[in-house]
């Protein structure tokens, strides 16, 4: 099975190119070791592509809670130790599993 069919099995019908734009941001920057924030992921990906929706892809991807009780939950946010108002955005297991999924299928290609 290719990637992106892989990636259209595990995310809602409804989710946008941008929430996906958002993923991949998270997923590339915890790729490579980095930490990431809301406004890295925007200075990264262009705040003309995100537009407002930055909020919203968290509110897919992120953990479920009583406003958003169908979101993944592949996503949460981890408040940095040294300055309690940077938040940082990490993988979940269940992310992690799902990135996993997506990447065995790019391989096979």
């Amino acid at each position: 099975m290719c990637a992106l069919a892989v990636v259209a099995e595990a995310v809602p019908s409804r989710t946008t190119v941008r929430q996906a734009l958002f993923l991949a941001a998270v997923a590339r920057a915890a790729a490579m070791g980095r930490s990431m924030t809301f406004t890295d992921i925007v200075e990264s990906v262009g705040d003309r592509l995100l537009g407002r929706s930055i909020e919203k892809s968290y509110a897919v991807f992120g953990e479920p809670n009583k406003r958003n009780p169908e979101a993944l939950g592949w996503v949460y946010q981890e408040t940095d130790e040294d300055d309690r108002r940077r938040k940082y955005l990490r993988f979940t297991a269940t992310g992690y599993e799902a990135l996993a999924a997506v990447i065995e299928a790019m391989r096979v290609r």
